[in-house]
């Protein structure tokens, strides 16, 4: 049997830190359990539960998040999430116990309408501030969420890639004439986001500011993640998403030059993501890979039985 590699909170902190924007330290380590870009790897849901519970025993400050693509079967061995339309990876998320997450452009491959239904099935939260219908002022799901937690407040920002709409799939964002019918604000993401971001913190009065990204740190023809700092601020970590990068932790600095945190945990839970917020307001993060760990015996029974009922 495979050991955890898993050692208490002290080890979360890297040599390189972020100094957080917050006025606030929390009184306890504040974890955010991330994964991104999962389309439907199930054997990574067991083993998010056996380290989210490993930290639960440290801290019950933990936040489990997805970047998003989870919901389709692109590149994976199951057949699970096309059967269901994705159905069946909204029950196993919920069996996991997510806190947030953001839509990634496969989550729409089954048209809006379903995705729709099976957000409004995710026990979670959905951030995603630049997804609105053409002419609507408001985003179809909240832009950003804010949870008090160890003592402070943090806000959580999701912001998807305008990829999402391409020339293949346009059909599935328009109307019976051709029109687009929903937009991701390409030409003003990242004032988007900072509307979002500079509301958390004056008006819900964040201490902290985290994005959940499906843009992606590599050129794709749209905004990246790194675009997007560099043209905000106050933003303390993105987790990022969609370029199935491998950034344990990286740091870019902002508009005003101060430093953002990037991460990114690969394709298809090759890693885990830990952010840690520390009791000294540092914001740092590392992966853990998958390999190290063994699968929540419960939560893959739960798997186990789902894809047995639908084959």
């Amino acid at each position: 049997m495979k050991k955890i590699l898993f050692l208490p909170l002290l080890l979360f902190a890297s040599a390189a830190v972020c100094q957080a924007k917050g006025p606030k330290s929390p009184k306890k380590e504040i974890v955010f359990v991330f994964e991104n870009d999962a389309h439907s790897t199930l054997s990574g849901y067991a083993k998010i539960v056996t380290l989210k519970d490993s930290i639960l025993a440290e801290t019950k400050n933990v936040i489990t998040a997805s970047g998003g693509d989870f919901s389709a079967d692109f590149m994976s061995r199951s057949t699970l999430g096309t059967k269901t339309e994705g159905a069946g990876i909204i029950q196993i998320m919920n069996k996991v116990g997510y806190d947030y997450v953001v839509p990634g452009n496969h989550d729409f491959d089954f048209g809006v309408p379903v995705m729709e239904d099976n957000f409004k099935s995710l026990e979670a939260v959905t951030v995603c501030c630049n997804f609105q219908e053409t002419g609507v002022d408001e985003s179809v799901f909240a832009g950003y969420s804010i949870r008090k937690i160890g003592g402070v407040k943090v806000a959580v920002v999701g912001v998807a890639t305008p990829k999402t709409i391409s020339s293949r799939n346009a059909k599935l964002f328009s109307d019976d004439d051709g029109n687009l019918r929903y937009t991701f604000n390409e030409d003003r993401l990242a004032d988007l986001v900072q509307q979002n971001v500079d509301e958390a913190r004056s008006v819900g009065k964040a201490d902290y500011v985290i994005v959940l990204s499906h843009l992606g740190d590599k050129k794709n023809g749209s905004v990246t993640s790194l675009d997007l700092i560099t043209g905000t601020s106050g933003i303390d970590a993105v987790l990022d998403a969609h370029a199935h990068s491998v950034i344990p932790e990286r740091f870019v600095e902002n508009k005003n030059g101060e430093d953002v945190l990037l991460m990114s945990t690969g394709l298809k839970f090759a890693n885990i993501g830990l952010l840690t917020i520390g009791s000294d307001g540092s914001v740092s993060s590392k992966l853990i890979p998958t390999q190290d760990l063994e699968p929540d015996a419960d939560t893959q029974a739960f798997i186990d039985a789902l894809e047995a009922a639908h084959e």
